[in-house]
């Protein structure tokens, strides 16, 4: 199966084509009745694929960055504080039936010091894990019927293996795997994806990214079979789309329209096939150069997806077609050096 890209953040006016894959996260679309009927409205434009529900991780991380008050009452007020629990979780997914939801959890903050590293892991791991079986029990109660995702907050590998002993100590029950991208490099992300392999998880989903060196990694790992379900997902389509910025199709680099417009409408427009940048012009309103941005944005995301999928047959063939269309600034050749690392397993 083809390595799946899931679009977040879609909005009524700025949405994927039909049939796409959306997350969406408990906070911004179903934690109030307008927000639900907002998300309603996007599910019904959009007929997804596929509906995920974040647990709203991000939201708990930027808030503990401006040292907001944090609480996880579910039968607390959010008001001047932030506050989420599993109940919650629950309690919107109800009321939106995605597909797939993901157990609530603290993000790690970002640390240097291999002191601060450990330390802020030791000082959420309980409340993680906590969270994953809270979620769990709740999922196993109310909807079984979707699908359950637990994320790893890991930012070592030694943390990697505690993080999963603990949630097999617990007995936690879970369909897949996610791992938020923030913390990790090329190297890391192989090998916490080699080890999920062993364990025999059978979906692994990358929160937080579609950047072109974690895209050839899990597409290596997707056309060789390691898992049955492989997934990623991606604001980058509309918050390029909406600032005004095109993805290039060959490697989603970012072009300012109005620093490029020659560029774009002369060369890579030309080479792009989905049909959004036939409607590209100078005469384009704002609005008008938005929608097309992010309409565009979305398909060659997906199409970049796909053609790594089916150049990833082997290793050096992959590697030609991504170091022929990234730059230095994309790490490609880190990936690809990180994924000899999986020779071993396919042996």
């Amino acid at each position: 199966m083809a390595l799946e890209i899931y679009f977040a953040a879609p909005s009524v006016t700025d949405c994927p084509h039909e049939g796409s894959k959306l997350l969406v996260n408990v906070i911004d679309y179903a934690s109030t009745e307008s927000r639900v009927n907002m998300t309603k409205k996007i599910i019904e434009k959009v007929k997804p694929r596929h509906l995920m529900l974040d647990c709203g991780g991000n939201s708990l991380h930027e808030a503990e960055a401006k040292s907001n008050e944090i609480w996880s009452d579910p039968k607390g007020i959010a008001q001047e504080r932030f506050n989420l629990s599993p109940e919650n979780i629950i309690e919107y997914s109800l009321k939106i039936q995605p597909d797939t939801i993901f157990s609530l959890d603290f993000p790690l903050q970002k640390r240097k010091a291999k002191k601060e590293i450990q330390n802020e892991f030791n000082r959420k791991l309980q409340i993680n894990i906590e969270w994953a079986q809270e979620t769990s029990n709740l999922w196993k109660r109310h909807c079984s019927h979707m699908n359950l995702i637990i994320p790893v907050q890991a930012q070592t590998m030694e943390n990697f293996e505690w993080f999963m002993e603990e949630l097999a100590a617990k007995n936690v029950k879970f369909t897949g795997i996610s791992i938020p991208s923030r913390n990790i490099d090329s190297d890391l992300l192989v090998r916490f994806l080699i080890r999920l392999h062993e364990m025999q998880i059978p979906w692994v989903h990358l929160l937080g990214s579609t950047r072109l060196s974690y895209m050839t990694i899990l597409s290596y790992f997707s056309k060789h079979k390691l898992f049955k379900k492989i997934s990623m997902d991606s604001r980058t389509w509309k918050v390029s789309g909406t600032k005004g910025k095109y993805l290039h199709p060959d490697n989603l680099n970012q072009f300012k329209f109005t620093d490029f417009s020659e560029y774009i409408l002369a060369r890579l427009s030309k080479k792009c096939s989905c049909p959004y940048c036939k409607k590209l012009s100078l005469d384009n309103s704002q609005y008008q150069l938005s929608r097309i941005l992010c309409s565009h944005n979305c398909l060659v995301t997906e199409n970049l997806a796909e053609k790594l999928y089916r150049n990833a047959t082997s290793l050096d063939k992959l590697e030609k077609y991504v170091l022929r269309r990234g730059t230095v600034g994309q790490r490609v050749k880190q990936a690809i050096d990180a994924l000899g690392m999986v020779g071993n397993v396919l042996n």
